[in-house]
């Protein structure tokens, strides 16, 4: 009788779920965050948010966009027409990216500070994604990151293309933009070319690459694509030539890019150029 008891005692037990016949699933923990932006590997093109972060405004004057470029993941930033490659390093709780030395001013007029350029992405809970501007002293190693760089970023909807990367050329426009030699003299001027009229031609240059190769251009005002028929890509002497002539009817400071692709020998087409120029509207 002694056995009979404790045999059915056992059995409830095994019923009761205290010996489980198979091993018990666990679910992975699922990151609410990661379909707004994965952490783990930003991605993307972002924007600072103004007004509500869920249907931001397109701010031309602060964006970023993310590039993995084999292990390096860079980040290309705009500020206020002035254009930033920085480099990445992922951290227990944010991103740390970096560029530099640069030259900035300094207390004094005319004063020039050697600083180098850095960034921290981070993310909390309810998933808001900060992107925190600062320098660093080259001289002393201090830090300056202020709290009113920190920018909430929203996303860019794929309808919209901006440029991002540095620039590596100028764009001219006006009479003196029909040839390269004409060109340099209009380069680097300390105001921005006075433009009048409807429409101008925008013009850059680069040196013509070897090999048989196919080109095209996007041409950005204000740093946002315009869907506008391009003109043809042809060469100049040494150069290879790229214009545009575009509508200018919007009164003020403006910024225009244009940014040139080619595919050589059938292969991949990859940007080879990007010209910027800031022109005053009136």
């Amino acid at each position: 009788m002694r056995r009979l008891v404790t045999g059915l005692l056992v059995s409830a037990l095994m019923v009761l779920g205290g010996c489980p016949t198979e091993e018990e699933v666990v679910e992975p923990k699922i990151d609410p965050c990661k379909s707004f932006m994965d952490f783990e590997a930003p991605a993307g093109s972002w924007m600072w948010a103004r007004g509500s972060s869920s249907n931001p405004e397109p701010d031309t004057n602060y964006r970023l966009s993310f590039v993995r470029q084999g292990e390096t993941l860079k980040a290309y930033y705009v500020h206020d027409l002035e254009r930033f490659e920085l480099t990445g390093t992922k951290r227990p709780d944010d991103w740390l990216f970096e560029c530099g030395p640069l030259d900035v001013g300094g207390a004094a007029e005319g004063e020039t500070v050697k600083k180098e350029l850095h960034a921290y992405l981070s993310m909390d809970k309810v998933c808001h994604v900060y992107w925190t501007v600062g320098y660093t002293s080259v001289t002393d190693g201090v830090e300056e990151t202020k709290e009113e760089a920190r920018r909430v970023q929203a996303p860019v909807g794929e309808q919209t293309v901006f440029s991002y990367q540095p620039c590596t050329t100028e764009v001219v426009a006006g009479k003196g933009a029909g040839s390269f030699k004409s060109a340099q003299a209009m380069m680097d001027p300390a105001e921005p070319p006075l433009l009048t009229g409807d429409n101008a031609t925008f013009v850059a240059w680069t040196d013509v690459p070897e090999g048989d190769c196919q080109y095209s251009f996007d041409y950005f005002w204000d740093g946002l694509r315009k869907e506008e028929a391009l003109s043809t890509v042809k060469k100049s002497g040494d150069k290879l030539k790229w214009s545009h002539r575009g509508s200018i009817s919007f009164i003020g400071t403006h910024e225009v890019t244009l940014e040139l692709y080619q595919s050589c020998d059938g292969g991949a087409q990859e940007r080879v150029a990007v010209a910027c120029g800031t022109f005053s509207i009136m």
